[in-house]
């Protein structure tokens, strides 16, 4: 998994579609004039080919993707919560949201839709994406 903590790291992106994306999330973040700071205004997670969802060491500051945040029931299990306040589906890729804190903070786990992708994780997001993120 390729953390993405500053708009700076976009421009060394391989995915040039995925950049422009983060990009335009990261402009969003602030306001005009405002220093970006990740632990404020949030963070994105790519998840990449042969990566493991269910790895806490993988995760950063996180929790394994496919695990509830209490109880560690994996995704299947009876009493399944999920990490994820919502996912969107965005064609070629996912982006589901974690919220780490009640100040707003969140992680924007991006999971791109190609081989290699654990196919659990593209599961879940399948079942769960809506078109659009709710209005917050």
């Amino acid at each position: 998994m390729r953390a993405i903590r500053d708009p700076e790291a976009v421009s060394a992106f391989p995915d040039e579609g995925l950049a422009a994306f983060l990009l335009e999330r990261f402009d969003g973040m602030v306001e005009s004039g405002e220093v970006f700071d990740p632990d404020t205004h949030g963070w994105f997670l790519v998840v990449e080919p042969g990566d493991d969802p269910d790895a806490a060491d993988r995760c950063f500051d996180c929790f394994p993707l496919l695990t509830s945040p209490t109880g560690g029931l994996r995704y299947g299990e009876p009493g399944f919560q999920s990490p994820f306040e919502w996912v969107v589906d965005h064609g070629a890729f996912y982006e589901a949201v974690i919220v780490q804190s009640d100040g707003g903070e969140f992680v924007g786990v991006i999971v791109p839709k190609q081989d290699g992708i654990d196919p659990r994780l593209l599961a879940y997001c399948a079942v769960h994406a809506v078109d659009e993120p709710p209005e917050l």
